[in-house]
């Protein structure tokens, strides 16, 4: 049996001004990774009005463990009267966003 391949998780945050980050985000956003993920987002999501953009140009996968963090982030936010706005989309989070319908929605913000 094959070993399993698994890309270290990775975050950097920044917040470029008093309502604006930019989160950065590399490796693989699984079940393993996505409580480490929603901590990420947790700070820049709990502002009035704020705008994260999510990097994703670094992942390298994406299941439905990632997708969900990232949806429910975009809804904490909104109803914040904020908004997430991804980015730097690798091919495999460019593919899942689309296949789930939701590229455009998240992409554009």
């Amino acid at each position: 049996m094959a070993a399993e391949h698994s890309v270290p998780f990775t975050a950097t945050i920044e917040q470029l001004d008093e309502t604006t980050w930019r989160v950065e985000i590399s490796g693989d956003l699984d079940l393993a990774t996505a409580e480490r993920l929603a901590a990420t987002l947790a700070e820049p999501s709990s502002h009035d009005g704020a705008v994260v953009e999510v990097d994703l140009g670094g992942v390298e996968f994406l299941d439905s463990s990632g997708l969900r963090v990232i949806v429910a982030t975009a809804s904490r936010l909104e109803a914040r009267g904020g908004r997430i706005v991804l980015s730097g989309l690798s091919a495999a989070a460019e593919r899942v966003l689309e296949v789930t319908g939701l590229l455009e929605a998240l992409r554009s913000g």
